[in-house]
C-alpha cells in the first residue's frame, strides 16, 4: 500500500491547496505534483512510474520520505496527524504512523491513550485485538507511576473495549453476547464515582447509550445518559481529548433528531460548528445527521454547500463507504430540489458503489431512493409496477414485511399514490395509509416524509 497515494486521495480542495505551499525541490516536488494531478483519476502506477521516469523501489521510498514531510506542514503536532487520519478513515495510515510515533513516545501517557481510542474508532472489521491490547498494557504500565496514575484505569480500559463490542455485536446481531456485556457494565458501576473515577464513568455512560441505541432498550432516556457523560468528563479533563466532549454534545443534538426535535436539533448543531468548525466538519457521520436535519427544515442551500465542501471528494475518489452515502445524500437534496436529472446521477452513483463494496442498509435506502425517483420523473406505468415486485421480492428475501418494516411501508405507500395517480382518481386516505404516513413524519424517517410530499403533490 502507497500510504502518501492514500492520504493525498482524502484531501479536499483547500488542504490541498495549502499543501501546494510546501517548499520541495527536484524530485520531490515532481513528484508531489504528478500525484496531486492524477488523485482524481484512478491512473494506473505503470503511467505515473513512467512520467517521473523512477523504478517502483525509488518511487515508494520518495513516498514515504515525501509523505512524513507532508504531514509535518500540514499538521502543528503528530497527535493532530493521528486525528486526521482517524477521521478521514485511512486505518492502514494510521496504524502505521502510530507505530511509527510509538518509537519516539512510548512511555507518553497521552500518546498511548490517544493511540487505544483511534485504534478502536470506524468499522469494527479493522479493529485488531492484538494491538489494541498492546497499548492497553502500555497504559496500564505507564499509570503505575505516582505520577501518571489515574483511579480505576482498569475498569476505563474494560469499558472502552466494551462500547467497541458493543457496535460489532449489533452488526453480527448477536444479542445474547451483548447482553452479557450489559450485564458486565452493571457490575463495574458499582465500583465507580463521579469525584474519582471520570475517565471511566464517561466511556461508562456512552457504553450504555450505545447498548440502548442499538439494541432498542427505548426505556431510557438517551439524553440523560450522555449529559451524565459530560458531567463526568469534568473530572478527566487532563486525559479526555476535547473532541470526545464535543462528540457527546453532537450526539445530544442527534438524539434531538431523533425525537422530532428538529428546531432544536439545527441549534445544536449550528452552535458546535460555530464553536469548533475544524472539528465539527470532520465528524462525518455527525455531518451526515446534520445534512437531514438541513433536508427535514428545507434549508436545502445550506445542505448543498456542505455536501460540495465536505461529501464531494468522498464521491470523486470512489470511498468505499463515504462515497455512497454522500451519492444517497446527494439523491435526496436534487429530488428535493426537484432536479431529477442529477438525481438520477447521483443514484446510479450510489447503485455502482454499493454493489462494489455493498452494505445493506445503503441498499435499503438506495432502493427506496430510486423507486421514489422513478416515480417523479413520469414514470412509465408497466416499467414503475415490475420495479415495485422487484423491490417487494427482495425486501421479503430479507425477512421484510407490510406493516412490520419501515422500507416495504414507504414502497407501498408510493405504489398506493402511483395506482391513484394512473386511474386519474384522488388519492383515499386509508387508514393503513395515514399511519404509515404519519411515521415518516418522525424522527429519522422524516426525511422520507418529505419525499412522499413531493409524490402526493404529482398526485393532486
Amino acid at each position: 500500500m502507497n500510504y502518501l497515494v492514500q492520504f493525498l486521495s482524502v484531501l479536499n480542495q483547500k488542504e490541498v491547496e495549502k499543501l501546494k505551499q510546501i517548499e520541495l525541490k527536484g524530485k520531490e516536488n515532481v513528484l508531489l505534483s504528478t500525484l496531486l494531478q492524477y488523485k482524481k483519476q484512478n491512473v494506473p502506477r505503470d503511467i505515473i512510474l513512467e512520467k517521473l521516469q523512477m523504478t517502483e523501489s525509488h518511487f515508494y521510498k520518495s513516498c514515504s520520505i515525501l509523505l512524513d514531510k507532508c504531514y509535518a506542514f500540514l499538521f502543528n503536532h503528530p497527535f493532530e496527524t493521528l486525528k486526521f487520519l482517524s477521521k478521514r478513515d485511512l486505518y492502514q495510515n494510521l496504524k502505521h504512523e502510530i507505530f511509527q510515533l510509538e518509537k519516539s513516545y512510548s512511555s507518553d501517557l497521552k500518546f498511548n491513550l490517544l493511540a487505544f481510542e483511534l485504534l478502536q474508532r470506524g468499522s469494527y472489521k479493522n479493529h485488531e485485538e492484538k494491538i489494541i491490547h498492546h497499548f492497553a498494557e502500555n497504559i496500564m504500565s505507564i499509570t503505575k507511576n505516582e505520577e501518571n496514575f489515574i483511579p480505576g484505569i482498569e475498569y476505563f480500559l474494560e469499558i472502552r473495549r466494551i462500547r467497541s463490542k458493543i457496535f460489532e455485536y449489533a452488526a453480527q446481531q448477536k444479542n445474547m453476547e451483548a447482553e452479557q456485556l450489559k450485564t458486565r457494565l452493571e457490575e463495574i458501576r458499582k465500583e465507580l464515582n463521579f469525584e474519582n473515577h471520570g475517565l471511566a464513568l464517561f466511556h461508562w455512560y456512552h457504553a450504555v447509550y450505545n447498548y440502548n441505541h442499538l439494541f432498542g432498550d427505548i426505556n431510557e432516556n438517551p439524553i440523560e445518559f450522555l449529559e451524565n457523560a459530560l458531567k463526568a468528563s469534568q473530572t478527566a479533563l487532563n486525559y479526555l481529548d476535547f473532541e470526545d466532549i464535543l462528540n457527546t454534545r453532537c450526539k445530544i443534538a442527534e438524539n434531538l433528531y431523533y425525537e422530532s426535535k428538529f428546531e432544536d436539533s439545527y441549534k445544536h448543531y449550528s452552535q458546535i460548528a460555530q464553536e469548533s468548525p475544524e472539528i465539527f466538519f470532520e465528524d462525518f457521520y455527525h455531518l451526515t445527521k446534520y445534512v437531514q436535519v438541513l433536508l427535514i427544515l428545507n434549508h436545502l442551500e445550506q445542505a448543498e454547500k456542505i455536501l460540495d465542501e465536505h461529501f464531494l471528494n468522498y464521491l470523486h475518489i470512489m470511498h468505499p463507504t463515504r462515497g455512497t452515502m454522500s451519492a444517497i445524500n446527494y439523491t435526496k437534496l436534487f429530488l428535493l430540489q426537484k432536479n431529477y436529472s442529477e438525481a438520477h446521477i447521483a443514484i446510479q452513483k450510489a447503485r455502482f458503489l454499493n454493489d462494489k463494496n455493498f452494505y445493506l442498509p445503503y441498499e435499503y435506502e438506495i432502493r427506496l431512493l430510486e423507486i421514489t425517483l422513478a416515480f417523479l420523473e413520469g414514470f412509465d406505468a408497466n416499467y414503475f409496477s415490475s420495479a415495485v415486485k422487484k423491490h417487494y421480492k427482495y425486501f421479503k428475501t430479507k425477512g421484510l414485511k407490510l406493516g412490520e418494516s419501515n422500507y416495504v411501508n414507504y414502497l407501498y405507500f408510493i405504489e398506493q399514490v402511483a395506482k391513484s395517480n394512473a386511474s386519474a382518481k384522488k388519492f383515499e386516505w386509508k387508514p393503513k395509509l395515514k399511519s404509515i404516513y404519519k411515521t415518516f413524519q418522525a424522527g429519522s424517517y422524516a426525511v422520507y416524509g418529505k419525499l412522499l410530499d413531493l409524490c402526493l403533490q404529482k398526485n393532486e
